[in-house]
């Protein structure tokens, strides 16, 4: 009561002011000197940014902790790709030293001393080899770090679809804790007023204590409920920063609304085989695995490589050179060929064969993972279609017996606990419709992220399937 008063001073004061000197203050610091006065927060902050769903998949795909490890996996395959690259490329190596002795070598033969050597010697040398046959192990590696790039790019691909499919989900859930929220403190309010009616028709004589105290017990319990639906929004909305990986504060723009939905299983599976980005992430392992099998068969095979080179120095041996510097070169060629590695070789071939034959069966297994994963959502997505139609029409229906029994415990034709059944029925039906239109978005997202298409609408994966198997 103290802050409300100084308040209503404070308010009371600034409308007595001159208009001239009114203006002459700065609107902020009114507004912030009543906050002050009143306990509270600003009442003249700056309202907070409303982000639309796909203002929060634009920031979660550029801020996430995911896609930023995704992107370094990315570079690090292109990386090992170059490295394999640069082993069927010629390489140059330049050499180049310099050496000075304190004093030559002295040799005593007999009446005469000889020095050998020189005190400063110079050389330099430029060689340049290439692989010209290594078993198949050099383009072996290539490939293989091919496929690393399409693995990281596939996983990249699939993270970036997790991401959307999250945000969405947890988008749709938010806005269906905020509607509860909203639920929540309509009925308080209804509640209240039809408290604070009681007790005016008990003091009439009208009412009786049970419907008098039966109200205030419905207000009390109710009271509990929104704050619980509340601080769910609080906790969700801390996750969902979270997961876009930012600490700014915002609200949601939107409202849960039926998302358009159609088309057959058979397409959605049809669409998942071709576009799943996690099926060619397994794809392109065993790629990775058969490059490995036969770059360790490579083991036993010979390995030719050719060279040239050109060395220059001012001595050779214990002679000067005739000029300052003296150039020579060479060329020639090195073949190498292990015959015998106790086994090694065949004991790696076993391993990467191995390592084929699982690959491939994880291959298999996440094909009908993929699969289940469509086939789960459709159903979920009829689940959400038939929930939606049998809880249309209810918040209507429970409005008008609202309305009903509000008129006629006015009349006194019914009791206190009708209304407030019917005030529960209410909200019951708008949290079941809400709850359905919630589970029937998340199931469109889901479907949609199974199919590897996150980013389009059921109608258009089917269209897209349509128009991709027309001749």
């Amino acid at each position: 009561m103290q802050n409300g008063a100084s308040v209503f001073l404070a308010e009371t004061r600034f409308s007595e002011a001159d208009e001239n000197t009114m203006a002459l203050i700065d609107k902020r610091l009114v507004c912030a000197a009543l906050a002050v006065l009143a306990g509270a927060a600003p009442v003249c902050a700056e309202p907070l940014p409303r982000y639309t769903v796909e203002d929060c998949v634009r920031i979660g795909l550029e801020n996430s902790a995911v896609m930023a490890r995704a992107r370094q996996d990315a570079a690090i395959a292109r990386a090992e790709q170059q490295q394999a690259g640069a082993e069927v490329l010629p390489s140059l190596t330049l050499d180049a030293g310099y050496t000075r002795q304190d004093e030559l070598t002295d040799v005593d033969f007999g009446d005469e001393t000889v020095e050998f050597g020189f005190l400063d010697t110079y050389r330099a040398s430029a060689e340049v080899s290439q692989s010209l046959y290594s078993g198949g192990r050099s383009w072996a590696a290539i490939r293989a770090a091919s496929a690393r790039r399409d693995l990281a790019r596939s996983g990249m691909d699939e993270a970036r679809t997790g991401l959307v499919r999250d945000i969405r989900t947890s988008f749709a859930d938010l806005l269906l804790a905020q509607a509860a929220v909203d639920v929540r403190r309509e009925s308080v309010d209804v509640l209240t007023a039809f408290l604070e009616q009681t007790r005016e028709k008990r003091a009439q004589g009208t009412a009786s204590e049970f419907d008098a105290l039966s109200a205030e017990v419905r207000v009390r319990n109710e009271r509990p409920a929104l704050i619980g639906a509340s601080n769910r929004v609080a906790v969700g909305r801390a996750r969902f920063r979270r997961l876009l990986n930012i600490d700014e504060r915002f609200a949601l723009e939107g409202e849960l609304e039926r998302a358009p939905a159609a088309g057959k299983l058979a397409d959605f599976e049809s669409a998942a085989l071709r576009h799943r980005s996690v099926l060619r992430e397994y794809e392109a392992l065993v790629e990775l695995r058969r490059r490995d099998l036969q770059a360790a068969r490579s083991g036993t095979r010979p390995a030719l490589r050719a060279f040239f080179g050109y060395r220059g120095a001012n001595t050779y041996g214990f002679s000067e050179a005739d000029a300052e510097w003296e150039w020579h070169w060479d060329a020639g060629a090195t073949l190498s060929w292990p015959l015998w590695d106790g086994g090694l070789t065949a004991g790696r071939v076993a391993q990467k064969r191995a390592e084929l034959a699982k690959s491939q069966t994880d291959l298999e297994d996440r094909t009908r993972a993929v699969l289940l994963e469509v086939q789960q959502a459709y159903l979920d997505l009829q689940s959400a279609e038939e929930a939606i139609a049998a809880a249309e029409g209810g918040v209507e229906l429970a409005e008008q017996a609202l309305d009903i029994a509000r008129t006629r415990y006015a009349s006194g034709l019914a009791t206190a606990l009708e209304f407030m059944d019917a005030n529960l029925a209410r909200s019951r039906a708008r949290l079941t419709m809400l709850e359905a239109l919630r589970g029937q978005v998340n199931a469109v997202t889901r479907l949609a992220c199974a199919c590897g298409l996150p980013d389009r609408s059921p109608a258009e994966i089917v269209e897209g399937n349509a128009n991709k198997e027309a001749p």
